[in-house]
């Protein structure tokens, strides 16, 4: 064992390699101020032990040792047989794949077994307790516990007190409840009910279990009671199915998630509707589907209506077991939304996966909930499975407050706030009247949303997100992405890649220049500039570069400052500045003054895009990104400003990519700059070169390229550049 002992400062990562030992790690929060810490091991058997602070600890492979000490901890086993347990604090611990132990604390814990046959052990508290898949062991321990064992034939056990007043969600045939220590025989033979009398005092309650249900079975042996479920020799389906369509529905024992299952087959011509979840405790709210010809939909998950910390053990459940390659993502985003639900908040939980016999069903998919305006208090928070589909299929979603999209889809809907997350797959998801929270996951997405004041997030991949009426939050997220406010007081946000902010007005001398972060523009709104936005285009196709203060100090040209501006030489000499720049910087960017090299190199824009080179320039093995530029990027291939496109160059221009190629230039920026401005071919989908001489004949008449003139006054002059033939906006 190889043990380790150091000072990881705030916002630094630290990085053990236990590829070949096995590693063991104690944090000490004492010197943090929040005491929070995110540990994740590697393949090796890793011990992981967390501080005081709301610790996430994750083992990933091998057979981890996680514990959480004190504070409200998440603790991710992962792959192998892991042993979890969350210490003091109201701890979610998740076992994963493998076969699992997971130990309570004193609080209200939630624990996951996930797959494997996992043993759960509750403490002082009313815990959670969720098996999983596989054959599971549970103990709720004192306190008033929900148990839910999953799909696998498992075991509830414990002494009499132990089940005083706890809840067993999914009791089925196959499934022991052994009580430790109590001859219970008693009820060997007697009609199958909703509660059963474990402890002498308050009843355990067993969920979905009614005079159908089937007999007990109760055998004492060895100072144990062993209960067990007998069905009756049939049994049937359930439902009101309605609608154009002939629609069978058939209640079933669920195979993957917890509670009741139900599937709804339309076998009619035309498309029905039927009841998708009708739980109880859930405010008599009824949530439908209406299918189209052909198609099956499963609805699996508790029967009762939970709470947003209960439901947080059946939605993380329900992710985990649909092995999504975004699981991560998504997860975070269901917790995302269940931290911002009201504790009296009732939750319908389910795991949703439509199938058909048709590859061409153009017909939508209809999921709709009960609004507030109904009188319903209740809300629905569904993972929907699509990857069985054809590719494009079109969900709607009417009053679904948050759902969890798998597969390439177009997920739409009306009114309501809803929180709807993408995952790896390109998908289209645009929503109506209501606050919405919308997040594309990976994959190459469109997001948005119709009205409301909305936050829509693009997130990985080359994304187009567009807000409506209302004041919204556009956030890109990385990639190459294209960022609409439309109506309203709009905040854009860029993150990493060459982002585009689209107006649908017409460019405006009188917008001026734009600062890239924390700038703001009035044009549909008096929008906000954050993180990144290089390019804005609007409706007549005109385009304008943003202006970063970074990159025009990084290409300050002190003389030629000086010569254009004489009241600040004269300053200068009177010792008012010391220097040309340092007004530059404290007045003279504000006051629309340029230097001649401002934009012609985009340092932030170069570091942000290359992050190797960022990484030489914070390390001091090179002096900035302008110099590695000079030195090597150019004649890799780089580009040096958002407005030149090398791939979009060699692309137009397939004469040049056989010259760069035969190495007669080194890169496409080589060529623009000897011949391709002069031959008036585009810099970039953003920059026409042609259309800039056009417009501004001064600059033809200079000789001057017309990129460099733009970069290095135009901006500054209320010039606009534009879009070539407007291939993206």
């Amino acid at each position: 064992v190889t043990t380790h002992d150091g000072t990881v400062a705030s916002g630094q990562t630290l990085t053990v390699n236990g590829s070949t030992n096995t590693s063991a790690i104690n944090w000490d929060g004492s010197a943090e101020t929040d005491g929070t810490f995110s540990m994740t091991g590697g393949s090796a058997n890793d011990t992981l032990k967390g501080g005081g602070g709301a610790d996430t600890i994750s083992g990933a492979a091998g057979n981890d040792f996680l514990y959480g000490t004190s504070g409200n901890d998440l603790l991710l086993g992962g792959a192998g047989n892991d042993e979890l347990s969350g210490g003091d604090g109201a701890d979610t611990v998740s076992g994963g794949a493998g076969n699992d132990l997971l130990r309570a604390g004193a609080n209200d814990d939630f624990l996951y077994g996930g797959d494997g046959s996992d043993t759960l052990s509750g403490g002082a508290g009313s815990d959670s307790l969720s098996g999983g898949a596989g054959n599971d062991v549970l103990s709720g321990g004192s306190g008033f516990d929900t148990l839910a064992g999953g799909a696998g034939n498992d075991t509830f056990t414990g002494s009499a007190s132990d089940f005083n007043g706890d809840t067993i969600s999914d009791f089925a045939v196959g499934d022991s409840i052994v009580v430790t220590g109590k001859d219970l025989s008693a009820l060997n033979g007697t009609t199958a009910s909703g509660t059963i009398d474990i402890s002498g005092s308050v009843a355990t309650t067993l969920t979905g279990i009614t005079s159908g249900s089937g007999t007990f079975n109760a055998a004492f042996a060895g100072g144990n009671t062993t209960i067990t479920l007998v069905a009756p020799p049939t049994g049937g389906g359930g439902g009101a199915p309605s609608g154009g369509g002939t629609v069978v529905v058939t209640d079933s024992t669920p195979t993957e998630s917890t509670g009741g299952g139900r599937t709804i087959t339309n076998n009619g011509p035309t498309a029905g509707t039927a009841a998708i979840v009708e739980n109880t405790g859930n405010n008599s709210n009824v949530v439908t589907a209406t299918l189209p010809s052909g198609m099956s939909i499963t609805s699996q998950g508790p029967a009762t209506a939970q709470t947003p910390m209960d439901a947080a053990a059946s939605l993380l459940q329900a992710v985990e077991g649909r092995a999504s390659l975004s699981q991560d993502l998504l997860i975070s985003g269901a917790r995302t939304f269940l931290n911002k639900l009201a504790s009296t908040t009732l939750l319908d939980v389910r795991t949703i996966v439509p199938t058909t016999t048709s590859s061409t069903v153009s017909d939508p998919i209809v999921i709709t909930g009960t609004s507030a305006a109904d009188g319903s208090t209740q809300s629905e928070a569904f993972v929907i499975d699509l990857r069985s589909l054809p590719s494009g299929r079109t969900l709607q979603l009417d009053n679904i407050e948050f759902a969890s999209v798998m597969g390439s889809a177009t997920v739409t809907g009306g009114s309501g706030d809803n929180f709807v997350e993408g995952d790896d797959d390109s998908q289209f998801i645009s929503l109506g009247v209501g606050d919405d929270t919308l997040f594309g996951g990976d994959g190459d997405d469109t997001v948005g949303s119709g009205d409301g004041n909305d936050e829509l997030n693009g997130d990985g991949g080359n994304d187009r997100v567009f807000g409506g009426i209302g004041n919204d939050t556009v956030n890109g997220g990385s990639g190459n992405d294209v960022l609409l406010g439309n109506e309203g007081d709009d905040v854009l946000v860029g993150g990493l890649g060459r982002d585009v902010g689209a107006f649908s007005v017409k460019y405006q001398a009188s917008f001026g220049w734009v600062q890239r972060y924390d700038g703001a523009i009035s044009a549909e709104g008096d929008d906000r500039l954050e993180s990144g936005v290089e390019i804005l285009t609007f409706s007549d196709n005109r385009v304008m570069l943003t202006v970063d203060k970074m990159s025009g100090a990084a290409s300050f040209n002190e003389a030629e400052y000086l010569a254009q501006n004489t009241d600040v030489a004269d300053a200068v000499s009177a010792g008012l500045f010391s220097s040309g720049r340092e007004h530059y910087e404290q007045h003279g960017q504000a006051e629309g003054r340029f230097s001649s090299a401002d934009m012609t190199f985009d340092e932030s824009y170069y570091l942000e895009m290359n992050s190797d080179v960022a990484e030489a320039v914070a390390f001091g093995e090179i002096a900035s990104g302008r110099v590695h530029f000079e030195q090597h990027g150019q004649a890799e291939g780089r580009d040096p400003t958002p407005l030149f496109d090398s791939a979009f160059y060699l692309a137009e221009n397939i004469d040049v990519a056989e010259a760069v190629s035969a190495s007669v230039f080194d890169s496409a920026y080589e060529h623009y700059q000897l011949r391709g401005a002069q031959e008036g071919r585009a810099a970039s989908q953003y920059f026409d070169t042609a259309k800039y001489l056009s417009e501004y004949t001064d600059v033809a008449e200079s000789g001057m390229n017309a990129l460099d003139h733009y970069l290095k006054y135009g901006i500054y002059e209320g010039r606009a550049g534009f879009v070539s033939d407007d291939p993206l906006v």
